[in-house]
């Protein structure tokens, strides 16, 4: 998933853990801050077509709490506005991948 907020430069790119109509988790070492804001580019397998959506980084989950766990660094990130048909295409990929 490629990310960008106001004080970055470029792109940079994210593994995406886990994803919903309401937001995603980014595997990340180099945290963002609580609030932030970024915009996702992101496409869904077997579908070329690329969403974009800005982002607020609602949880953060650091190395100290997932050391002793099976969870990995990054950070949750709830959608803002998601465009109705980019929804749309989300939801049936999220019931495909839930059958």
């Amino acid at each position: 998933m490629a990310v960008k907020n106001s004080r970055s430069l470029g792109m940079a790119y994210f593994n995406s853990k886990d994803i919903s109509l309401g937001g995603t988790f980014l595997e990340s070492l180099g945290y963002y801050e609580m609030g932030t804001e970024i915009k996702l580019s992101f496409s869904l397998p077997g579908n070329p077509r690329q969403l974009e959506v800005l982002g607020k980084v609602v949880y953060i989950m650091t190395e100290e709490i997932t050391r002793d766990s099976e969870l990995v660094p990054g950070v949750g990130v709830k959608f803002l506005n998601l465009k109705e048909d980019d929804k749309k295409l989300l939801a049936a990929y999220l019931e495909l991948e839930n059958n």
